[in-house]
């Protein structure tokens, strides 16, 4: 079984679960309804969390990986292509 998110227009909505509806349980099951909250809404709407996402902005880069670090110790040889045949 697939589980699918979507996002569905609220002109439409009571149709679409209508549709839904007349499926059997075992072929598909709505596990969940929410209303569509946007990444600025959702942050908005949690204590503090726009002070968390300015402050994770502003945030050294501690314990971070560089191109640099993650070039191997020894370099990579190549056997070059023999041309003609």
């Amino acid at each position: 079984m697939k589980i699918l998110t979507i996002k569905v227009d609220d002109e439409v909505y009571e149709k679409f679960i209508w549709l839904l509806d007349h499926f059997p349980s075992g072929e598909v099951k709505i596990l969940q309804k929410d209303t569509y909250v946007d990444d600025d809404a959702y942050h908005r709407g949690i204590k503090g969390g726009v002070k968390a996402v300015h402050e994770s902005r502003i945030e050294p880069m501690i314990n971070t990986d560089t191109l640099k670090s993650l070039e191997p110790a020894t370099p990579l040889h190549r056997t070059p292509r023999r041309s003609g045949g």
